[in-house]
């Protein structure tokens, strides 16, 4: 969408602030709120890239320091937007400055996040994400007519994505 003129509406797209900062691409985009069905605001799946020091760095003490200081309020509100960073400090986002520099993604996305369902975070679940995808994706494309087979099998690839988590937990 920010290269071509070909789409101009996409109903769920991953939110990244750089498509709605001048310069960043040729075509800017506008983030908006999610859309309705039936009278009724859907609700997303949110989630995020966290930050943490691994304990077989040999750095240990300056990465504490770098993750302390990007993670500092002061830091979310000015230096990570203004580095492109998308800051997971709620006054970042309420900030006009901010909003200027992104075409208002923030406080236009912000509603989204506050609606969001948060994505679970547990070893495994990204592959029931991956392996269950496909079947929803068959069944909304008329390949698979059968509801019930598809929720069976989404609960299948689901329980094993819980036995990966577990098994990971108890070694």
């Amino acid at each position: 969408m920010t290269n071509s003129d070909e789409y101009w509406y996409c109903p769920f797209a991953y939110g990244y602030t750089n498509y709605s900062r001048i310069g960043y691409a040729k075509h800017l985009l506008t983030y908006t709120d999610v859309v309705s069905y039936d009278g009724k605001k859907l609700s997303t799946t949110i989630g995020g890239t966290g930050l943490s020091v691994s304990a077989f760095s040999k750095h240990q003490q300056e990465a504490v320091a770098f993750t302390e200081f990007v993670c500092s309020p002061q830091y979310q509100i000015n230096g990570y937007i203004y580095n492109e960073g998308q800051p997971g400090y709620l006054q970042a986002w309420k900030s006009q400055l901010n909003n200027e520099l992104t075409n208002n993604f923030f406080s236009n996305v912000l509603p989204v996040m506050e609606n969001g369902y948060m994505r679970p975070r547990y070893h495994g679940y990204l592959h029931f994400q991956d392996e269950a995808g496909i079947y929803v994706q068959e069944y909304l494309l008329g390949k698979q007519k059968s509801e019930s087979l598809v929720l069976e099998k989404l609960n299948e690839i689901y329980m094993k994505s819980i036995e990966k988590n577990l098994s990971k937990v108890f070694i």
